[in-house]
């Protein structure tokens, strides 16, 4: 006889009467249940969304919504040396990752530089710049970049304008850091041009123009300490005038006159520096420990010092602003009009917001996406099928399995054969359940294995020889 490959069991019923019925009641609820799960998973053709291109010169905002951001600069690096773009590629909500802030730029605009309107309003007006670059990580196995690593890099430099720019979100309760962002560059922006108009009307400058640049130290890159961010010293500091100019000097020396203009302005601008710094920190995600450069907006000890003057700064702005001044034909009309913004310091003991900090920011944009739609009838009831029969064997298989061992537990002896029970027998065919007669041969089955325990519900001891005896 030949002997196939393949192979069967020799099977016997469950000695369990409510084995039938739970299989063919669980079943149909299992086949109901499923199907319903694998129309919800396959039944539609899932959304996705495009990813998009940044070219340069393109303005966006984080989802934190504070300031407008200029890409300026794409670029990838390899072996160390970097690649330009001409756009920042295949974005798709990636975190920015790395970010550091590199320098604030603080431009007052005079008669030759600013709307007319604002010059009515004001001889000085004030423009605020921050230098960021930041990391991202792109997926390489949809774009055509060589860099395996998947990271780009980039230049973003934020801005703000009082009464230009403002900030996308008036969320002070969720973004409590940024709400105080704001609320101290704008006081302090108004306070700068107020200086910077007195000053620069003491010594006859009319142009009223002038630019001033913060950087850090590079032997302080990239950790600094709490210290350092509430002193007047954390910065570097180039400026220039119509009649004078500054290089690589500290706030505390222009304080006391040496090498720079207008000493009255530099406590203002140490402040509006950080004002225009640490929010762009927030607002890029940026909110490191403790131990390395902190963020000033982070913590509730850092907040209070950098608004320590905030509430004698406001009132005696208010004051000045009440008071006539016959030089000012003009100028310096802004009051603080946004009742929303802060006007009193921050006190630590007092405001225990534990919502203080930056979160996790991406670049805010609209993306192309397709909604999700059904299948055609003739798909969808295929996928349905084809998924309910791997799911109904999986669990059919761990239901069979699990009574199984049960049933060999607790009933070792019914994994046998009659043959294996009963190996001796009188002579009679009656005895023998592996005999039959066929015409004149009978067919006998030889070799049975010993009946053992291992021997389980689905399987049988079998015969390895057949032999064909004459009569």
């Amino acid at each position: 006889m030949h002997k196939s490959f393949f192979s069967y069991n020799i099977t016997r019923p469950y000695p369990y009467k409510w084995f039938t019925p739970v299989v063919i009641v669980g079943g149909l609820v299992e086949v109901a249940l499923v199907s319903f799960i694998n129309y919800g998973i396959s039944g539609y053709e899932l959304a996705t969304c495009a990813s998009v291109t940044f070219p340069l010169n393109a303005l966006v905002y984080t989802r934190n919504g504070a300031l407008p951001y200029t890409l300026s600069s794409v670029w990838r690096e390899t072996n160390g040396s970097r690649s330009f773009l001409g756009s920042l590629i295949y974005y798709n909500n990636n975190h920015l990752l790395d970010c550091n802030i590199t320098q604030v730029d603080i431009e007052t605009l005079g008669k030759y530089n600013a709307r007319p309107t604002l010059v009515a309003r004001a001889k000085v007006n004030v423009r605020l710049r921050s230098y960021a670059t930041c990391a991202v990580d792109i997926d390489t196995a949809i774009s055509d970049l060589d860099n395996s690593s998947g990271r780009t890099y980039f230049e973003m430099i934020g801005a703000y304008q009082d009464g230009e720019t403002n900030f996308l979100s008036e969320d002070s309760v969720s973004l409590p850091s940024l709400h105080w962002g704001r609320s101290i560059m704008h006081v302090y922006w108004k306070l700068l041009f107020k200086a910077w108009y007195d000053s620069a009307l003491a010594v006859e400058n009319v142009d009223y123009g002038g630019e001033i640049t913060l950087t850090r130290p590079l032997n302080q890159e990239p950790n600094g300490t709490a210290e350092e961010v509430t002193s007047e010293n954390p910065f570097h500091v180039d400026c220039f005038t119509e009649f004078e100019f500054c290089a690589n000097h500290t706030i505390p020396e222009l304080l006391t006159g040496y090498g720079g203009p207008y000493p009255n302005i530099w406590h203002i601008v140490d402040t509006l520096g950080k004002a225009m710094w640490f929010p762009t920190m927030t607002d890029l995600g940026y909110n490191t420990s403790i131990t390395k450069y902190p963020n000033m907006l982070a913590y509730p000890n850092l907040l209070e010092s950098l608004t320590s003057n905030f509430t004698n700064a406001v009132e005696a702005y208010e004051t000045d602003q009440k008071t006539p001044h016959p030089d000012r034909s003009f100028g310096l009309t802004l009051g603080f009009g946004n009742s929303s913004l802060e006007r009193k310091s921050f006190n630590a003991s007092t405001t225990l917001d534990t919502r203080l900090g930056a979160r996790p920011s991406y670049l805010s944009t609209n993306y192309v996406c397709q909604v999700p739609r059904p299948k055609s009838a003739g798909v969808l009831v295929f996928s349905i099928l084809i998924a309910d029969l791997v799911l109904l064997q999986a669990i059919w298989t761990i239901f069979k399995f699990t009574v199984d061992t049960v049933a060999e537990r607790r009933h070792p002896s019914r994994g046998c054969c009659r043959g294996c029970q009963q190996p001796e027998h009188d002579g009679s065919d009656a005895d023998m359940p592996f005999r039959v007669h066929q015409n004149d041969s009978l067919l006998q089955l030889v070799d049975i294995p010993e009946c053992n325990e291992q021997q389980h519900y689905g399987g049988s001891p079998r015969a390895e020889h057949v032999q064909i005896l004459s009569k």
